[in-house]
């Protein structure tokens, strides 16, 4: 399988060996995985700022790195000594310029802008002295933690999630992974829950009152109306009469024991 170019019209073609400046994985089919230190050869580069290279001693797998992460070496043969001597001069050329390049970009810290030291850190193709990589908002290191980015800033994972993602409407805290939007808040699954006995809802239904979700159970204990014969809580129609609260079929004739619709007439007897 022949690889393809990456984003260019036409390739340069080149070829010299090149030391790799910094550690690169890769990130799509046609790239090369390589790490500070170890020494390449260039077969191409192209406008893009793209290089693909070749480990020497595997010629045959080869793949795209960016240009900034690679550096011309000057210890050896470039392996170009049948081209032209023009062709020669344009490598050279080239060449020389992809290492300008490398060293004006990688060599500068993304957040003071001062050059770059020994100990250094690449995240998203921009690098940072190891004290200059800190959260956005708390302003502590994340060189030794976990991070997001957005927009090229950096944040420490519970900035972002403060940041970025809506809190929980039972514990405040900001929304990570799986989550429930209801009464036009939003939850974590296990906070969602009865608001007397804190009862995770699940896959089951709810009540609410005063915009908090209940159970059941609870609902009915606290809010819910009690038939006056019955004495369990109606939760369809209620028929009201003699200053009492009834459900429609529990309201029935003293002497015959038939219900007695909202249409009909009755009397009371003490």
């Amino acid at each position: 399988d022949s690889l393809s170019v990456r984003p260019s019209d036409r390739p340069a073609m080149v070829r010299y060996r090149a030391r790799v400046l910094f550690d690169y994985d890769a990130d799509e089919d046609g790239e090369l995985t390589v790490e500070r230190g170890e020494v390449v050869v260039v077969q191409q580069d192209n406008d893009e700022g793209w290089a693909l290279v070749a480990r020497q001693e595997e010629p045959e797998t080869a793949g795209w790195v960016p240009k900034d992460y690679i550096e011309r070496t000057t210890d050896g043969d470039d392996g170009s000594e049948n081209a032209s001597e023009e062709d020669q001069q344009q490598q050279n050329k080239m060449s020389d310029l992809s290492t300008a390049s490398a060293k004006d970009k990688s060599h500068t810290c993304h957040a003071c802008k001062e050059p770059l030291q020994d100990d250094f850190i690449a995240a998203n193709k921009l690098f940072f002295h190891v004290p200059c990589f800190v959260c956005e908002v708390c302003s502590e290191s994340i060189a030794d933690a976990s991070y997001l980015t957005k927009d090229d800033k950096f944040y420490c994972e519970d900035d972002y999630y403060r940041t970025f993602n809506p809190p929980c409407g039972a514990c405040d805290d900001p929304i990570r992974g799986a989550y429930i939007t209801a009464l036009d808040r939003t939850w974590h699954p296990d906070c969602f829950a009865c608001a007397e006995c804190k009862q995770p809802f699940g896959d089951t239904s709810f009540r609410t009152h005063d915009n908090e979700p209940y159970c059941d159970e609870h609902w009915e204990q606290l809010f819910g109306t009690t038939c006056a014969k019955c004495k369990q809580v109606i939760n369809d129609k209620i028929f009201e009469a003699t200053g009492h609260k009834f459900h429609v079929d529990c309201f029935v004739c003293e002497h015959g024991n038939h219900t007695i619709g909202a249409e009909s007439r009755f009397h009371v007897l003490d």
